[in-house]
C-alpha cells in the first residue's frame, strides 16, 4: 500500500491511498489501484487533490508504472476526468501515463 499526505499549517488537509496491482488486462506490467482520496472540506477546490495526484504520478514514472485506475463514484467522476482519467469498463476510470 502507498500513501500520500497533504499537510498545511501543521495539519493534514488531504490524503491519497493506493495499491500496486497486477494489470487488469493480463499483461505483465504493474499498475496502481487508487483506493481512496480525500481533501478536508475547508481545503477543497484549492489544488490539494491535483497535487496529490501529481505526486502519485511522479512516483509511478520513477517506478515504471504505466497506468492508474480508480473505481468511480458519482461525486468524484468529474474531478478525475478533469485530471485526465477516462471511463473504462463501465464505472472504472483509467489514466495511462506517457
Amino acid at each position: 500500500m502507498l500513501f500520500w499526505l497533504a499537510e498545511l499549517g501543521g495539519g493534514m488537509v488531504g490524503f491519497l491511498h493506493c495499491c500496486i496491482q497486477r494489470r487488469r488486462n493480463a499483461g505483465p506490467w504493474a499498475e496502481l489501484l487508487l483506493m481512496e482520496m480525500g481533501t478536508h472540506a475547508q481545503w477543497r477546490r484549492r489544488g490539494i487533490g491535483r497535487s496529490l495526484l501529481a505526486a502519485m504520478e511522479e512516483w509511478m514514472r520513477t517506478h515504471g508504472m504505466e497506468e492508474v485506475w480508480v473505481p468511480a463514484n458519482l461525486y468524484a467522476t468529474g474531478f478525475y476526468e478533469k485530471c485526465g482519467f477516462a471511463k473504462d469498463e463501465g464505472e472504472i476510470l483509467v489514466k495511462a501515463l506517457g
